[in-house]
């Protein structure tokens, strides 16, 4: 392929010059400027991509660290990040860590390694240290869906113990008293706080909160299968459920459709995220967007 040296002699400029145009840096007529960048048009001229970014001290890419790539909730995540980061000039390196603490934080150490010029993550829980030391690398950093405690960071997040309390409102609304919970992993952030507008809901409508109607579902729809076999084996059964993501209400609807429960007669359930295959089930899955 061609070099800087070839681009330089077509454009009748020196290296530096043609570097200059390159890497962005130092000032560089316009007239010269597009001469440059014809003739490395001309000659189908590719930039060394780490000799530039050594120059620039930027790789112009951004990490982005997910647990779970089979929970529809990340992709969308996922390809809002690769638009923003399009539009921008960046691209994006995806990591997936199935909910593992140590594949997060070998995660986080390759990237770092890779010179990311920034971090996208959502984090798989409590076990903050390798976060606390990217936060406090210097390398500019975002956590999505889980907010890690005692760091102050930049986060983006739905509001999670709000959600949770508009969904079993609702049940109660409906004239629902016996509603039980699905609800994430003990160590899930986002699963507490959901906990918490669940038993906050009961509390405003005097329900008692009783924790044999809290089913742990892991946030998967093989939880939610196993969370609806138990629920419905429990005398008196509940009237209603509230799972604490679509995943693991969707699990819920295909275990009630196999013991031939009729939702929403016979058991009401809402869910939460607003996936896609959430309008695909029949009847619908009700949820919180």
């Amino acid at each position: 392929g061609a070099r800087i040296r070839d681009v330089a002699q077509r454009a009748g400029v020196s290296e530096s010059t043609v570097s200059r145009v390159i890497n962005e840096r130092g000032y560089v007529s316009d007239q010269t400027r597009r001469r440059v960048l014809e003739a490395a048009r001309a000659l189908n001229f590719r930039p060394n991509f780490l000799a530039r970014s050594l120059v620039q001290k930027s790789t112009r890419t951004l990490g982005l660290v997910i647990p779970d790539i089979t929970n529809p909730f990340f992709p969308a995540i996922v390809r809002g990040v690769e638009d923003a980061a399009a539009r921008a000039g960046y691209t994006v390196v995806l990591t997936h860590t199935d909910d593992d603490p140590h594949r997060e934080a070998e995660a986080v150490v390759q990237l770092r390694e890779r010179w990311v010029d920034g971090m996208i993550i959502a984090p798989q829980a409590y076990q903050t240290s390798h976060l606390h030391d990217l936060v406090h690398s210097g390398v500019p950093t975002v956590f999505i869906d889980r907010v890690p405690p005692r760091l102050n960071v930049d986060a983006v997040s739905s509001d999670n113990e709000h959600g949770a309390w508009l969904a079993v409102r609702h049940l109660v609304e409906l004239g629902h008293r016996c509603i039980a919970h699905v609800a994430g992993p003990k160590t899930s952030p986002t699963a507490q706080a959901r906990l918490r507008g669940y038993q906050r809901a009961l509390a405003e409508a005097g329900i008692s909160f009783k924790r044999d109607l809290v089913f742990e579902g892991g946030f998967r729809f093989e939880g939610g299968v196993y969370a609806a076999k138990q629920l419905l084996n429990r005398r008196p059964r509940p009237t209603a459920v509230f799972a604490a993501n679509d995943l693991m209400a969707l699990g819920l609807l295909h275990a009630t459709t196999e013991a031939g429960v009729e939702v929403p007669h016979e058991l009401a359930v809402v869910g939460f995220d607003d996936i896609l295959p959430s309008v695909l089930v029949s009847p619908p899955l009700t949820t919180v967007a």
